[in-house]
């Protein structure tokens, strides 16, 4: 555990989700398989397609769309149903198709497991401290059980939200809880997304960092640093 900024008097604690509470990769490796198999079996798709295709379709909306940035579901959609386009399907089938594909690869994107050491630390905090999920992904916490834990979740996208590191979606938790973004602490992985939209926001930040990574930005730097999530027990 590292301090490097005094932190203010709290009254919240939001969460960032992905690779924070959970190791988020093989979770969405897992729904993008499925997701493609889904899709060999329903359209004239070459065997030779992978995920790469759609993550390089994905690259160019986010190049002619960059708003697509704060909705990563409709980022999916679109892009599922450009890929459709591009083998012959018409418009209103692609469409159709790509909801359906969405839909797959959604259910094995909620299907998260919480550790019973996060869980335990979520129910000690929750105690004291009002927990809120802030993400900029589309994980859902009433799906892994932790909606009795979370007063709410705000995502990337939700009403026009934009994603961390812009400030919108701690801004809207304030108001949300009727506190300064200043009594928010936040944790999260991401030095970019979560310490810098902490920070922008007003909030104080905790950077969760497993595996000791180098601080590179010191304009960005957080109020704490830590390796093991176990360590926000002192503020029990």
């Amino acid at each position: 555990m590292r301090f490097y900024k005094a932190i203010k008097p709290i009254k919240a604690i939001s969460f960032d989700l992905d690779d924070t509470l959970y190791e988020n990769w093989p979770i969405i490796e897992k729904a993008e398989k499925a997701q493609l198999a889904f899709l060999h079996q329903t359209v004239p798709l070459s065997q030779q397609t992978t995920t790469a295709d759609w993550l390089l379709i994905r690259h160019q909306l986010l190049v002619e769309q960059p708003e697509l940035h704060s909705d990563i579901g409709l980022l999916r959609r679109r892009g599922i149903c450009r890929l459709l386009i591009n083998i012959g399907i018409d418009k209103t089938k692609a469409k159709s198709i790509s909801e359906q594909a969405f839909a797959v690869f959604y259910q094995k994107r909620i299907e998260v497991t919480i550790s019973a050491d996060v869980l335990q630390l979520l129910q000690k905090l929750v105690k004291r401290y009002p927990l809120i999920a802030l993400s900029n992904g589309n994980a859902d916490i009433t799906a892994m059980g932790l909606n009795n834990i979370f007063t709410f979740a705000i995502h990337a996208g939700d009403q026009g939200v934009r994603q961390k590191p812009y400030a919108d979606m701690f801004i809207a938790a304030a108001q949300k809880l009727n506190l300064s973004p200043c009594e928010i602490l936040h944790i999260g992985d991401s030095l970019k997304s979560d310490v810098q939209g902490a920070l922008n926001a007003g909030c104080s930040a905790v950077w969760f960092n497993p595996e000791h990574k180098p601080l590179s930005d010191k304009s960005g730097l957080p109020h704490l640093e830590i390796a093991q999530l176990a360590s926000l027990e002192l503020l029990v």
